[in-house]
């Protein structure tokens, strides 16, 4: 695990609007358990309506499946990934330096074997629940952030030219 967070985050964005659908984009990873998982966390970040979700697997597991393992596992919800261990360490620096330290909201939750919720998923509900709570400061303008221009996401192409243009008329809202 890296020295400041988790093997593996799902970037989840916009968030605050379909917690729902995140929710059940990530039913998918229900059986990451206490075999793979040692806990997860959730970050959300209101400036940029983004929540990023921390899969934190256990020493065995990181043994036995690796980098490219823990990914896969991870990567079967389709949405974006930030895999830290896949970075380079300027990359890293800035991600956990500059990029996390906008999100102010965070969870934390560990396996259970009497939750019927998988563990992503919950901490995906917790989060939105903490979220939906908050009122939103702001326009719908001051929203239209890229975020595939700061966060070093994989599994995202990033277009450039003119299709990146359109790209980013696309995911404004």
């Amino acid at each position: 695990m890296e020295p400041n967070g988790a093997d593996v985050y799902v970037l989840l964005n916009p968030f605050r609007y379909n917690v729902r659908e995140f929710r059940i984009l990530t039913r998918v990873l229900a059986d990451l358990g206490g075999d793979d998982l040692e806990a997860a966390e959730g970050f959300y970040a209101p400036d940029i309506d983004a929540a990023l979700i921390g899969a934190c697997f256990t020493a065995a597991a990181r043994a036995r499946l690796g980098v490219e393992g823990m990914q896969a596992r991870v990567a079967r919800c389709g949405l974006p990934l930030v895999v830290p261990a896949r970075l380079d360490p300027a990359a890293v620096r800035r991600f956990f330096d500059e990029h996390l330290l906008r999100y102010d909201t965070y969870v934390q939750l560990y396996p259970s074997a009497v939750e019927p919720l998988g563990l992503l998923e919950r901490i995906v509900q917790r989060l939105g629940e903490q979220v939906v709570l908050r009122p939103r400061a702001g326009t719908e303008s001051d929203y239209n952030f890229d975020l595939r221009q700061e966060v070093p996401l994989l599994g995202v192409s990033r277009p450039t030219g003119s299709s990146a243009r359109r790209a980013r008329a696309e995911s404004a809202w």
